[in-house]
Order: structure tokens, then sequence, then C-alpha cells
């Protein structure tokens, strides 16, 4: 046998990320703490609460582990209890003295409200726990929770959602604490620096791949002085069109450009319609707008959304954020930061909390000194470079043919979201789930006794894992039967973007049943030698890897077994 560690693991191949894996030359890299996203719980969340609180999480942008608080230490007594079928074996969901009902213990008159279909049925069942979360998740954002870490807006919306409206009553109180218990590594609204040496590029390498509209504190930033952004996104591998005026408000123009942009003297609404073709191309944008005021708050409020749904006309895509505001020269900044908090949240993209970083200030109140633009810049770099490695986000997926000559079977899925590594690799999204090369279906079943029933499994014919098996689980419904030739162009199966989403990986063969080859060793919430060799064969055919610590894998591969490292 092969011990696994025999597979040269250097330091530089997992930096750790906060409570997710950074992988320096993967697709879609680890998050980083400098903008908000549902984080990743640890594995004192078990399954299946851990996929399912993470998906309604980025579903309605909060927190994850505020969910999982919710429904640990708010409703069920600081327990995840086994849920009833088709979850587990557990006995039903409990209705409370008040009539509240299911998993998040909801009155039928919020559900009304707030009810979602999570899993997919056509049904908003208020048992369901898929349903449920999604639902509680829902309410939560609508009472406060959304886009923030902020202990008193958590404690608020704790008690709302509980009818007590006290944050300091025992039931927030309680779900403070476990919030506190799960959300190590969660990210942060504001903005905090990058583990030393993690690189992250999202940019392609093309100069455009991110964009930056900003005003004075831009200039200073990026073309006048020390030039602090550019330093840092030079370090960070980070090609930026930054396109910055003295002056620039939303709908008013700037003057004494320093960046010879075509847009440098113009409004930022009309700066969004002349660079529209960098637009287009760009993955982030950052929007630094706001000191130079509009005509009164309610005026600044539509200008946001007017620019926000422009940028968005031109690019649907891309990771939107928006700057608040750090000068205080003027009283309306206040008002002006809680419409950027609220506007974000209302138009669901993202804003970098500058204002919470103390950023010192020059004798006008309205820039920073240098070391104030040194601390700015630097807010601003990392949270472009989390952009681009947001791991519990939308991640990336090229159609290209890798050096195997297997073709990435993730390449038509929307909405691709890599999740963790165990026997396989798990991924939610939806859309077609593609075989890797050409093979033969040994195994199609919708009664697998897996997750969601369904299996499908196909032994490859050519390739480097020429006579291996590989395996497609969970919630995709299967399109191929056994005995059919398939190509890599051929949809074994249709994934949806709800629990239990799917895993993928090397399977035993068909005579062996319906399981992984790592069954033998594998314990719930582990991270596998199989599953981490699968992962490394998708992110060389062009798809995510999974998140998983590589070193930490139990089992081993057989002697033989091909490497895509």
């Amino acid at each position: 046998m092969q011990a696994f560690a025999a597979e040269s693991i250097s330091d530089e191949d997992s930096v750790f990320y906060g409570a997710e894996w950074y992988d320096p030359n993967g697709t879609c890299s680890g998050s980083g703490s400098a903008v908000f996203g549902p984080g990743t719980l640890p594995s004192s969340v078990p399954e299946p609460y851990n996929r399912i609180f993470t998906a309604a999480a980025r579903k309605f942008n909060i927190s994850a582990a505020f969910l999982a608080a919710v429904f640990y230490g708010g409703e069920h007594g600081n327990s995840f209890p086994e849920p009833p079928p088709p979850y587990g074996h557990g006995a039903p969901w409990a209705t409370s003295w008040a009539a509240a009902q299911g998993p998040f213990q909801f009155l039928e008159s919020t559900w009304r409200s707030y009810k979602v279909d999570g899993n997919g049925d056509g049904r908003e069942d208020i048992q369901d726990l898929t349903d449920g979360a999604f639902g509680g998740a829902k309410y939560l954002a609508a009472l406060g929770a959304k886009n923030t870490t902020s202990e008193a807006k958590l404690r608020k919306a704790a008690a709302d959602y509980n009818g007590i409206h006290d944050p300091s009553a025992s039931y927030p109180s309680n779900v403070w604490a476990a919030y506190q218990k799960f959300s190590t590594g969660s990210p942060s609204p504001s903005a905090t620096s990058s583990p030393s040496g993690a690189t992250p590029d999202p940019t392609g390498g093309g100069e455009g791949s991110v964009y930056i509209l900003g005003d004075s504190l831009m200039v200073g930033s990026y073309y006048e002085g020390n030039k602090y952004l550019k330093g840092f996104l030079d370090t960070k591998n980070i090609n930026a069109y930054v396109d910055a005026s003295v002056g620039r408000g939303i709908k008013s123009g700037g003057s004494d450009p320093s960046n010879n942009r075509p847009a440098a003297e113009k409004s930022g609404i009309d700066a969004v319609e002349i660079d529209k073709d960098v637009i287009k191309d760009a993955g982030t944008i950052v929007i630094e707008l706001g000191t130079n005021k509009s005509s009164s708050t309610n005026a600044f409020k539509q200008d946001m959304k007017d620019l926000i749904n422009k940028v968005k006309s031109i690019n649907g895509d891309a990771k939107i954020y928006w700057v608040n505001i750090v000068s205080e020269n003027d009283s309306d900044y206040t008002t002006y930061n809680t419409i950027i908090e609220q506007v974000t949240s209302d138009e669901n993209i993202y804003f970098i909390d500058e204002k919470s970083k103390n950023i010192n200030l020059d004798g006008s109140k309205l820039h920073p000194t240098d070391d104030g633009y040194k601390k700015y810049s630097q807010t601003i770099a990392d949270a472009v470079g989390a952009a681009g490695s947001q791991n519990a986000a939308e991640c990336t997926s090229t159609g290209g043919v890798g050096a195997s000559g297997y073709k990435n079977p993730l390449r038509d899925i929307r909405g691709l979201t890599r999740m963790r590594i165990d026997m396989g690799v798990d991924y939610g999204g939806s859309g077609p789930f593609y075989a890797i090369g050409n093979g033969k279906v040994v195994s199609a079943t919708t009664s697998s006794g897996w997750p969601g029933g369904n299996w499908v499994s196909y032994q490859l014919t050519d390739g480097p894992a020429k006579d291996k098996y590989v395996y497609v689980a969970e919630n995709c419904s299967i399109k191929v039967s056994v005995g059919d030739e398939v190509t890599s162009d051929t949809v074994l199966c249709e994934l949806h973007d709800s629990y239990p989403y799917s895993e993928t990986g090397w399977a035993v063969p068909p005579d062996q049943g319906t399981t992984a080859a790592a069954h033998n060793v594998y314990v719930e919430g582990d991270v596998t030698a199989y599953g981490v060799n699968f992962s490394d064969l998708m992110k060389s055919i062009g798809a995510p890897p999974g998140v998983g610590n590589r070193n930490a894998a139990v089992g081993s591969l057989p002697d033989g077994w091909p490497s895509w490292r």
C-alpha cells in the first residue's frame, strides 16, 4: 500500500485561512476576512445541518454561524437533535406551547411571510429541515442579520426572532454564545489583513479584471504619494483598472484627474458608461464614492441604487463592493454610511467597512494622513484579494481538457459552490453533471442508501485512471442507465442546488455495492486520501478543488494509483 503522506505535501499546499483552506494554485481559493460572506461552519455542527445551514446562509447573506446558533442555542437547548426523516431517524419536531412548529419553530402566521422551498420539491414545508433553515435565514435577514457580524445587531435579530425584543434576555444571550462557538473563521464585514504569505490572484492576469471607481481618496491611495494601494495590489499580483478623480460624486463630475483615464473628469455614473468595456470583463468591482455628496440624503440613496443597477446591467456576474466613508468634515457622513450599509444589503452586494478601521485623517478631516492612506489601501487590497478567493461563494469552472485527457464535469453548473472533501468531493449548484471521460455505466439507482437516494457510477475505459470507477451521488437526477457508453459530453445526471447537493469521487466495483472506495476508513467529517486525490484530479481539469486539510487525510491509496499533482 502507498501511504498518502508519500505524495510530498509542502506547507505551501495548504495555508490555513480562518476556518477554510486556501490553495495557492486552486481554481477557487479560501476566503479571507475582508468582506462579508456566510463563512464555513466547524465540524461541531454535524451533517446534515452543516451543509444546509451554510447553503441557506449563502442564499440570504447572513452568517452561517448565526443561523446555526439560532437553531442550536435558541431553539434546541444547545443541541443538534437527530432530525426526522428524510434527514435522519429522529422524532418529529416538537410544537411549542405557543404553537411554534418545525426545526426553526415558526408560527404559521410568520411562516406564511417567510416560507421557502429550500429543497426544490415544490412545497414550502414548515416541518422540513431545509425549507425551515432557508425560511429561518430569510426571516433573520429581514430582522437585521443580513451582511453583519455586529453583536448588537445579531442580538437584536435573535431577540426579535424569539418575539421577546430584549437583546439582553436569555434567548439572545444563548444564541450569541453559540454564535461565538461556531463563528471561528467566519468572514467579517470589517476588513482585516490577510494571513502572511497568502497571495490570491483573482484577476486572470489582465488589466481590468478588477475595476475600481473612486474620488480623491482613491487618487491619494493609488496615483499619488506613496501609491500604497498600487503597491499592495502588485504584491498580491492583482492587476486593476482604477478610474479615480478629485471631486467626483455619483452624479457629479470630478476635476484634476491623475490617471489619464477617458472618464477621469466624469461623474461616477457617466464613468461607468464610458468604462463599460472594462467593467464587462471584470470579476470584481469596487466603488468608493459618497464623500462628494448628492443633493440630499434621499438623493444619495437613489443615486447609489442607480449606479449599482447600471453596473449590474453591464456585468451581472461580478462581485460588487462599496467602500464606506472615512471623512469626518461633514455631519451627514454618519447618515451616508448608514445608507451605504442599507443599500448594499438591499441590492445584495458587499460593503468594505473602512470607517471601523479608525483611519487617521489630516487636519481637514477630509483625507487620510500618510499612515491613514496605508491602512485604507491595505483594507481595500485585502478585500479585493478575498473577492477572488471566497470558497463558500460561487467558484469559477473552466471547460478545458486537462493533461490527463479528462474534461471538467462541472463546466456547465450554474452557481457552482465547492464544499468539503470527505470520501469524495461535495459540490453545490444546478445543471448538467458530465462524465470526466470515456467509460461505461456500471450502476445507476435512486435507492442507493445515500442521502437523496441517487447514485451513478461508471468505469473509465481510457486515460491515466483507466479501469477505475467514478461515482456521482445524492441530489442529482440520473439520466443514464447501466450498460450505457459515456464520453466527457455525456450528462450523467442533473444536479439540483438544494440539500443534499452532490458528491463525486472514486467508487468501488459494482459487485461491492454503491459506495465510495474510501468507505472502509471513513468516519463522518473525515478528509480521506481518496477524497484528496479526486479533488486534485478535479483541479487538474479546471474544476474547483474541494475544501479540507489534506495533511489530516485518513487512509491510503493503493500502489500505482494515479497522482494529479
